[in-house]
């Protein structure tokens, strides 16, 4: 069965090489912020989605779908 990522997995996957400090910056997330998303430790907000649409170039959409399928898949392994 498919085992959807976390949100930070598939965001470290987007930053890559680009430094936190930046990806802060240009998305209006703290670094704490965005370090306890890239560690798995929280869940991203629509706010938080909006700013990483914004300074990744994608969509808002993207993002909390992504948490979505996540979310639901650890609900239905409770």
């Amino acid at each position: 069965m498919f085992n959807p990522p976390h949100v930070g997995e598939v965001l470290r996957e987007y930053i890559d090489q680009t430094p936190i400090e930046i990806v802060a910056k240009e998305s209006g997330l703290s670094i704490a912020r965005l370090s306890d998303v890239l560690a798995g430790n929280t869940a991203i907000t629509p706010d938080d989605a909006n700013g990483l649409a914004k300074a990744l170039n994608t969509s808002s959409q993207f993002w909390l779908d992504l948490q979505a399928q996540y979310e639901s898949k650890q609900s239905a392994d409770l």
